[in-house]
């Protein structure tokens, strides 16, 4: 199956398909880093199973697009599920999905607009008062290929039950974050599927090869660094995005990042008093009302061009461009008693 799926790559290749955004080799220290998105979506093709996995802005909503766009090509009439736990994720991939198909030729951009988003309730059939779906063992889904988005959030019941309604000719492709939070419910799917993969990015040789082929600038070749021995099943269907293309590794939210993935408080701390980081990075250390009022004229001032824009359209997309974000729901700094304060602040 591998050598037949190889073909097929090959042959897209030879029309002009290429996995990765040609564009993205010319954003300063990209060109530095391996092109992991183009090894995912290679290795998606070649596997019956995938996981994309990568923190936020490594590009898995364009890394979803470049290997869409390789399914229609080989068969227009493809039947392709988008889902998510939630409603809200899954219509978001869906309009990223439009957003980064726009330049494409008209009949892949309609086909693509056309994908309809599911939650994973929906896509199964959820029946009413009972534990069980319409999709089952017994009756698969009805799809080529099934994508969900933010599997992190995703349970073990209900990715098993997932896994019974999948068809044998189905392809399954998970993508998400696995850093982020588990499931409100049991397990770590992803987290857990991740750290037993015995380590992420490692290729055997010929499918570094074939990624390779695919790569169009010469320095982000995957190296031979990635190259393995050891043949994982697991490893091998799972490809880590590694390059954030919202922030750099070095600057302030970077580095602000790994130590808190890493568990690394003091660090955390130290870099949010660094007054080099003083433009990325704000630190209010303590709830005296003076450094309340201060957080709230920030927030005041970045909702601004909002408040003030007269059109409605526009009004809507400077909303999307600002985020006020709080771990906690009740309490003095909880997501309620913040948005009362937040509103009460701007209407003034």
């Amino acid at each position: 199956m591998w050598k037949n799926r190889e073909s097929q790559l090959i042959e897209l290749l030879r029309g002009g398909y290429a996995p990765a955004y040609r564009a993205q080799a010319g954003e300063g220290r990209v060109a530095e880093q391996a092109d992991w998105q183009t090894a995912a979506v290679v290795r998606a093709r070649c596997n019956d199973f995938g996981i994309i996995t990568g923190g936020p802005g490594t590009g898995r909503t364009t890394t979803l697009v470049r290997l869409l766009e390789g399914v229609h090509r080989l068969n227009p009439e493809a039947r392709v599920a988008l889902a998510a736990p939630t409603g809200k994720a899954s219509m978001r991939m869906l309009e990223s999905i439009r957003q980064q198909s726009a330049h494409f030729p008209e009949d892949r951009r309609q086909w693509l607009s056309e994908l309809k988003p599911f939650t994973l309730h929906r896509l199964l059939g959820y029946v009413r008062h009972s534990i069980y779906f319409k999709h089952n063992r017994e009756q698969h889904l009805p799809f080529d290929w099934v994508v969900v988005d933010e599997a992190s959030m995703v349970d073990v019941p209900m990715f098993a039950k997932l896994l019974e309604a999948c068809a044998p000719e189905t392809r399954l492709l998970l993508l998400g974050d696995k850093d982020q939070l588990a499931s409100v419910e049991s397990g770590s799917l992803l987290g857990d599927l991740c750290a037993s993969a015995g380590g992420l990015n490692r290729f055997s040789h010929n499918e570094r090869e074939l990624i390779n082929l695919f790569v169009t600038h010469p320095e982000r070749a995957i190296g031979p660094e990635a190259e393995t021995d050891e043949w994982s099943t697991l490893g091998q269907c799972i490809t880590e995005l590694r390059y954030s293309h919202r922030f750099n590794d070095e600057s302030g939210i970077g580095k602000l990042a790994r130590a808190v993935l890493g568990g690394q408080a003091d660090q955390a701390v130290e870099l949010l008093h660094n007054p080099s980081h003083a433009q990325a990075l704000w630190w209010y250390p303590n709830s005296a009302s003076n450094d309340w009022n201060a957080v709230l004229a920030d927030i005041v001032e970045a909702y601004r061009s909002y408040v003030e824009e007269e059109d409605v359209e526009r009004a809507l997309q400077r909303f999307k461009e600002y985020r006020v974000l709080t771990p906690v729901r009740e309490g003095q700094y909880g997501l309620y008693l913040l948005n009362l304060k937040i509103e009460e602040a701007v209407r003034q």
